[in-house]
Formats: structure tokens, sequence, C-alpha cells
């Protein structure tokens, strides 16, 4: 078994014995609530005042009895200091987990899980580094952004320039020929 399914196992042992001492209680209770029973008497449609006065008074004497009768119940369920079932459950529920800490897998589980918390806090550390890196070349890439915007509007402006001087030079060159042709006639 490896050393993690014996400290699963030990975990649901545990879980186990707690969840026997909640079920035992409430088992108990069931038990002992099942034999209520609910009294419901008729009223009739028409009844006087008096009457109803009267009806609802038994009604409340009827319900604080009903609740008495459940705190009762309820309290004989409760676990006491008398309770012996429950005093037994309670000690092997104590002693299971004195077992489960004194357990050495569970101290090489312990010093395994503080490697792993190490690694854990490096790998933090290291996407840490890796957000600021990546912030940084963000910062980069819009600075670089913009100097290619600055190298592309200087990029136009020349190439503006060029045209301007290939008409400049067009025209000189028109006036040129036509002033050649002038002068051969």
């Amino acid at each position: 078994m490896l050393q993690s399914e014996r400290i699963c196992f030990i975990a649901t042992i545990s879980s186990s014995i707690s969840n026997a001492v909640e079920t035992w209680g409430t088992l108990n209770f069931a038990r002992n609530t099942k034999n209520i029973k609910m009294k419901i008497r008729p009223i009739e449609l028409e009844l006087s005042v008096d009457q109803l006065k009267i009806e609802n008074e038994k009604l409340k004497l009827e319900n604080e009895a009903l609740k008495t009768e459940r705190d009762n119940l309820k309290r004989k369920v409760l676990p006491d200091s008398e309770n012996f079932e429950y005093k037994r459950m309670q000690a092997d529920v104590k002693a299971y987990k004195e077992l489960i800490r004194n357990n050495p897998s569970v101290a090489a589980l312990q010093g395994e899980k503080t490697v792993l918390e190490e690694r854990l806090r490096e790998a933090k550390e290291r996407i840490d580094e890796l957000i600021r890196s990546n912030e940084n070349l963000i910062r980069l890439k819009e600075q670089l952004e913009l100097i290619n915007q600055n190298y592309l509007e200087q990029l136009n402006e020349k190439e503006a320039e060029v045209v301007d001087l290939e008409e400049v030079a067009r025209s000189v060159q028109n006036r040129l020929s036509t002033s050649y042709f002038d002068l051969k006639k």
C-alpha cells in the first residue's frame, strides 16, 4: 500500500467511526420518536366564540404536552455522562485519532508534504517571475510598436518627398526636352 493510500484508509476509518457515533444518536432518536402519534381533532365549522376559546386552550395544552414529550425523548437520545455506549464510542474515536497521529507513515507523509510545499512555493515564485518577465515583454512590445509606428510615419514622409522629387524631376526633364526640341528647330 502506498503511504497516501494508508492515510486515506486511516482517514476513512476515522470518518466511519465519527459517522457511527452520529448514526447511533440519530437511530436512537428515530426509535424513540417513532411512537409519537399525531392527534388531530376535527373542528366544527359553527362554534361560538367561547367554544373557540375553550378549543384553543385545549389545543395549546395538547401542544405543550407534545413539546414536553418531544423534549424528554430528545434528552434520552442526547449523549450524557452516564451513557456507557456513547463513552465507549468516544474512547474508540480518541484511540483511533491517537493511532493516526502516531503512525510512522503519517510522519513520512508529513515530510513529503513539506517537500511538496517547498516545491509549490518555488513554483509560485517562478510563476511570479515569469509574470513579471511577461509584463516586461509586453512593455517592450508596446515600445517597439511605438518605434515602428514612428518609423512608418518617417518612411511615409520620405516616400512623399521622393514622390515630390520625382515629379520635380519629371517636370525638369519635360522642360529640358521641350527646350532641347525648341533649340533644334
